[in-house]
Formats: C-alpha cells, structure tokens, sequence
C-alpha cells in the first residue's frame, strides 16, 4: 500500500492520517533547560519565605499604628468632651 493509497482511504473515511514525529533534545540541552527551572523554582520559594516574613511584620505595624490610632482618638474624644465641658462653664458664668 502506498501513501496516496492510504491517503486516499483516509479521506474515504474520514479520518486524519497519523503523523508519528521523533523529538531528539541534546542532553546538555536537556539539562541545562532542568536545571534553569530547578533554580527558578528555588528561587521563586526563597522569595516568597522572605514576602511571608515581610507580610507578618507589615501586619504586626498595622496592628500596632492601628492601636495607637485608636488610643489617640479615645484621647481626642476626652479632651474634646472636656473642651466643651469648660465652654458650657464658661458661658454660664460669663452671662
């Protein structure tokens, strides 16, 4: 049977011919394209350990400025309220 035989029959049937392609990589090549992605990958989990840490202590920052925001506003709260406190007092005895 020849190609044109074939071909012909697999367009009687309908199906596509069957195409086998031999992929030869050189073995430097090989391993130099596995050891570029082993060291990629290495490095990518190094960096993201070291964004883990920065995230916990950016998180330990915020809690703590957000303490603080809150300790300086009960503050601001007192004085405003005794601010008031002393302009009521003072109106009613200036009258």
């Amino acid at each position: 049977m020849s190609d044109s035989d074939s071909s012909d029959e697999n367009e009687a049937t309908g199906r596509l011919p069957r195409v086998v392609v031999d992929f030869k990589i050189p073995l430097p090549w090989l391993l130099a394209a596995a050891g570029s992605i082993f060291w990629g990958l290495i490095g990518m989990w190094f960096n993201l350990a070291a964004l883990g840490e920065s995230v916990a202590e950016l998180q330990i920052a915020v809690k703590a400025g957000t303490a603080t925001t809150i300790q300086y506003a009960s503050e601001q709260t007192i004085i405003k309220y005794r601010l008031e406190k002393l302009e009521a007092e003072r109106d009613r005895v200036s009258k």
